[in-house]
C-alpha cells in the first residue's frame, strides 16, 4: 500500500488477483517454488481491505481461488488458506 499511497495520481480501479490473505494475524512465511523458496507476506484480510479503503477505494467484490490453495508447513491452522481475488 505504501507505493500506491505515494502516487500523485492513483488508478481509478484496482484488480488484485491471488492475494494470500488470512482471517488471523498477518505473518511472513516461505513458499516452495520448486527449485527455490521465496518469502510470502500473508496479510490479515480485514486489515488489508481497510488499508485499501483508507486510500479512497471500496471493495466491490471478492472471491476465493481454490484452484491452488496455500499451505504453511508445520502450521495446520493455515491448511485452508486460499488466495483471494478483490476487485
Amino acid at each position: 500500500m505504501e507505493l500506491l499511497s505515494k502516487l500523485n495520481r492513483k488508478p481509478n480501479h484496482l484488480l488484485l488477483i491471488r492475494l494470500p490473505l488470512c482471517e488471523g494475524k498477518s505473518f511472513v512465511t516461505l513458499q516452495n517454488g520448486g527449485l527455490v523458496f521465496y518469502p510470502v507476506n500473508v496479510m490479515n484480510r480485514n486489515e488489508f481491505i481497510e488499508s485499501i479503503c483508507g486510500l479512497g477505494y471500496k471493495l466491490i467484490d471478492s472471491w476465493k481461488d481454490r484452484a491452488e490453495p496455500c499451505s504453511v508447513p508445520f502450521h495446520p491452522e493455515f491448511t485452508s488458506l486460499v488466495l483471494t481475488v478483490c476487485t
